[in-house]
């Protein structure tokens, strides 16, 4: 398509939307509650693990909260993205790592290490995430940033209760990657840049004093 900037759109495969609407029509006639989960890497444009969500994710969510679901809780880019409501229904487009400990896997595939340069049979995982590009996961804090939802159901619409993470990014690689409640200023920055991703759906996310949750 011409126009008067490039970009990358991206649009879910209609046998899988279908396929996925009606199992959520299903799960809508046989239960009280339906939450749908979504594993999704792919980012805006032909990004890969960013906060921006590609367009066909919007589209999807969409679609299920239409079919039926009351809350959409995404995950898979490794960070936080931001909350839309539509309809009433909650979309929690990721929620980001709630276990991290891949640093301290045994082995990996042979590929994982040539892309890095590295002899699959002299080398250990440890060379590996040290040689990662750009650091790795662990020079990146984004990546060690989460919040849990906690979700209320009572015949209305949902509240939703969002409650920062921490994945305890400065801890040695065997200890780090294990969740917990970010109170402070650790949890207030993690919730003011959920609300900042928020606020482009319309979504209006108020803090707690104390910084543990944001309602």
């Amino acid at each position: 398509v011409v126009g008067e900037h490039q970009e990358v759109v991206t649009r879910a495969h209609p046998g899988d939307l279908n396929a996925t609407v009606c199992s959520i029509e299903f799960a809508r006639s046989q239960a009280d509650v339906v939450a749908v989960s979504i594993h999704c890497h792919e980012s805006a444009g032909d990004g890969w693990n960013s906060p921006e969500p590609p367009t066909f994710l919007a589209e999807v969510c969409h679609r299920w909260i239409d079919a039926g679901a009351d809350v959409v809780l995404g995950h898979g880019p490794h960070q936080l993205r931001g909350v839309e409501i539509y309809h009433g229904r909650p979309i929690v487009y990721s929620m980001g790592n709630f276990f991290f400990t891949n640093e301290s896997r045994a082995i990996l595939p042979p590929e994982a290490f040539e892309r890095q340069g590295l002899d699959p049979r002299t080398a250990s995982v440890t060379d590996w995430n040290n040689a990662a590009v750009g650091g790795g996961f662990s020079a990146h804090e984004e990546y060690w940033q989460a919040m849990m939802a906690r979700l209320v159901f009572d015949g209305g619409q949902p509240e939703l209760e969002l409650i920062p993470i921490t994945l305890n990014r400065t801890l040695p690689m065997h200890q780090r990657g294990m969740p917990r409640v970010a109170g402070g200023p650790e949890g207030t920055a993690i919730l003011a840049r959920v609300a900042e991703m928020s606020s482009r759906y319309g979504t209006n996310i108020e803090p707690d004093p104390s910084g543990r949750r944001a309602l």
